[in-house]
């Protein structure tokens, strides 16, 4: 149960990406494209102090992970003018070494989909769990990655 309207819940469908107004180390990516991952979102802003003390985290995720079904993809939602300047963005990302996936948000089109209203602000985002009816045996569910059992009984894997 979501104790507040804007608390997102961690399973379903990956609201739109497509709104942002440019990308930066990738070519642009798609809610459809990410499908079968779990999805790390990261709203910030490149000044937002708070934001920069999550960063080590968030790389550190993006990572140790990259290539196990985990996908960490960064929004930068202006909160003034200039941080809106895709140089500037450029310049940050590459002075801070974010290597992962960066959405820029000048128009808040991904920041409205997600319903945000805060920075910084992770979301995690994961598979939803395949319906495992027809795939019981003996208590496991069949046709999943392997992974560890309580990784694969929360759809994680």
């Amino acid at each position: 149960m979501l104790r507040h309207r804007h608390e997102f819940p961690p399973e379903g469908e990956l609201p739109a990406l497509e709104g942002a107004t440019a990308w930066l180390n990738t070519t642009p990516l798609t809610a459809a494209g990410l499908r079968g991952h779990v999805v790390l979102v990261s709203f910030g802003t490149y000044t937002c102090i708070n934001w920069i003390r999550s960063l080590p985290y968030v790389r550190a995720w993006a990572d140790k992970y990259r290539g196990h079904e985990l996908a960490v993809v960064g929004v930068q939602t202006p909160e003034f003018d200039f941080e809106g300047d895709l140089d500037n963005v450029a310049r940050a990302m590459k002075e801070m070494d974010v290597r992962y996936p960066m959405a820029v948000d000048n128009d808040f089109a991904v920041w409205r989909a997600f319903d945000n209203r805060y920075w910084p602000r992770p979301v995690f985002r994961r598979r939803p769990r395949p319906d495992p009816a027809p795939s019981l045996r003996r208590g496991r569910v069949r046709g999943i990655r392997d992974g560890p059992p309580d990784a694969v009984a929360r759809g994680w894997c």
